[in-house]
């Protein structure tokens, strides 16, 4: 009887082939978990940004319409800001005298809206004797209702109780400048520094996480503000220039045992509206 050779793998063979198949699939495991953990730097790395430029973005549209020489910076320290946020530009369409002055305005800015209890500075231009009299008339605002400009245009009606004995001052176009006083401060959030503020009434978050509050505050977001001539000032109704460093630290290490990410960005607003 004859016998045939059987074909298979010999034992050197298979271990072999275990060890390469071994070593291509660590290969894929190292690379899936070079990219998952590339994938979550640059994650970290994002929502670190994100939360700089969140801050950056609400913080600009409140500087910029400033006029500190009038007062709309009430206090201005290296770590917080109190100053009039400001709701709209509005125009006096109608007035009238009661036991209180009636003002009827009209919005002149897309995002102006009448908010009761809320304060408003009211374009006056003086007793026309004087030729440079001309100021803004800080107001509080009572009893907003719907109303009618004089040319028959939908406003909003307010009573406005500073302005009696001064209608007469108060042209029919005057501007007026709706605002509310806020603060914006560093304060503490799950473990981070966040930023915070009371712009609608009471304090919330409106910035994310800049660093954990292990990180020196000072690092995570400051205010530095300078006169006309570019000197450091501390009086807020000589301030011109704002400047404001921020800083924020992700989670995720970009190296092993390397540090964590860190973007820090310097903005420097020259505030409009200032005298010359």
């Amino acid at each position: 009887m004859k016998r045939y050779a059987q074909s298979g793998f010999s034992l050197a063979e298979t271990l072999i082939a275990i060890i390469v198949g071994s070593l291509v699939l660590a290969s894929v495991l190292v690379a899936i978990v070079h990219q998952q953990r590339f994938y979550l730097v640059v994650g970290d790395i994002t929502e670190t940004r994100r939360d700089v430029e969140q801050v950056d973005k609400i913080l600009a549209p409140e500087l910029l319409p400033l006029n500190p020489s009038v007062g709309d910076i009430v206090y201005a320290g290296s770590d917080s800001l109190r100053m009039r946020v400001f709701r709209g530009v509005y125009s006096v369409c109608d007035k009238k005298l009661m036991t209180d002055v009636h003002l009827t305005v009209r919005r002149l800015t897309p995002t102006g809206r009448s908010f009761n209890g809320d304060s408003a500075l009211v374009y006056s231009r003086g007793t026309l004797v004087e030729m440079d009299d001309d100021h803004w008339k800080s107001v509080k605002i009572n009893a907003i209702d719907s109303g009618t400009c004089s040319d028959g245009a939908t406003g909003w009606t307010a009573i406005v109780p500073g302005l009696v004995g001064l209608s007469s001052q108060i042209p029919i176009g005057a501007p007026v400048r709706v605002f509310a006083y806020a603060s914006y401060w560093i304060g503490q959030e799950d473990g981070y520094w966040v930023l915070k503020s009371d712009v609608l009434g009471s304090p919330r978050v409106l910035g994310g996480r800049l660093m954990p509050v292990s990180e020196s505050k000072s690092d995570v977001l400051s205010f530095q503000y300078r006169d006309d001539e570019g000197d450091p000032t501390s009086n807020p109704n000589e301030v011109v220039d704002v400047q404001i460093a921020m800083g924020a630290v992700g989670d995720a290490a970009t190296t092993r045992g390397g540090d964590v990410y860190e973007v820090s960005r310097r903005r420097v607003l020259r505030l409009r509206n200032a005298e010359e």
